[in-house]
C-alpha cells in the first residue's frame, strides 16, 4: 500500500509540474547500475548494455534511473528467464535516447494501446500482489514528459517489446515560472 501511495504522490507532483532535481549528469553509469541490478536478480539472463560514453545531459538522474529500472523490471517479470534483454543509450540530434528491448511474448495491439494508462494491467490475471499497481508505465511517461521528452512502445505478439525514451540533452524547456 505504501508503494501505491508513493507512486500516486509522485504522479500528482509531476501532474502539477513540480520542479525536477536537474543537474548535469552522465547517465552511462545510471544505465550500467540498472543492468548490474538486473543481473544480480537474474544472473543467468542474457542482458547487454550498449551506451555512448559519456551520456551527458541535464536531467534528474534519480527519476531517469527509476524509469529505466522499471522498464527492465517489467522485462524481467514478463519474459522467460532465458529471454535476452538489451539496454542502449545514445545521443542523437540534441536528444538522449534510451532503449530497453526484450525478446519476450510482446503485447497485442489492444494492450499496447493502453499500456501507459494509469492502473491499466494488460494481463487480467495480475493482481496488486502478483503484478504491481498498474502505475509503472504511467509514471515512466510522466517523468519523461516532465523532462520535455517522449516515451514510445513498439511491440507485437511474439515480437517482444521495445521501449524508447527520448528527451533533450539540455533538459526540459524553461517555463516562464522556472526561468
Amino acid at each position: 500500500m505504501t508503494r501505491i501511495v508513493n507512486d500516486l504522490l509522485l504522479l500528482s507532483k509531476l501532474d502539477q509540474g513540480v520542479a525536477l532535481d536537474l543537474a548535469t549528469v552522465d547517465l552511462a553509469p545510471t544505465l550500467a547500475d540498472v543492468v548490474a541490478d538486473a543481473l544480480a536478480v537474474q544472473p543467468g539472463r542474457p542482458i547487454t548494455l550498449s551506451v555512448a560514453q559519456p551520456l551527458t545531459c541535464r536531467a534528474d538522474a534519480h527519476l531517469i534511473h527509476q524509469v529505466v529500472a522499471g522498464l527492465v523490471h517489467n522485462a524481467l517479470v514478463h519474459t522467460p528467464p532465458d529471454s535476452p534483454l538489451e539496454v542502449l543509450g545514445s545521443l542523437a540530434g540534441g536528444a538522449v535516447m534510451v532503449e530497453v528491448a526484450d525478446h519476450g511474448p510482446g503485447m497485442d495491439p489492444e494492450t499496447a494501446a493502453h499500456a501507459f494508462e494509469r492502473f491499466y494491467r494488460g494481463d487480467p490475471s495480475r493482481t496488486r500482489n502478483s503484478g504491481g499497481s498498474g502505475l509503472g508505465l504511467a509514471i515512466a511517461r510522466s517523468i519523461i514528459e516532465a523532462h520535455g521528452g517522449r516515451i514510445s512502445l513498439q511491440t507485437a505478439p511474439g515480437k517482444g517489446c521495445l521501449f524508447r525514451l527520448a528527451f533533450p540533452v539540455d533538459g526540459p524547456p524553461l517555463t516562464p515560472s522556472s526561468g
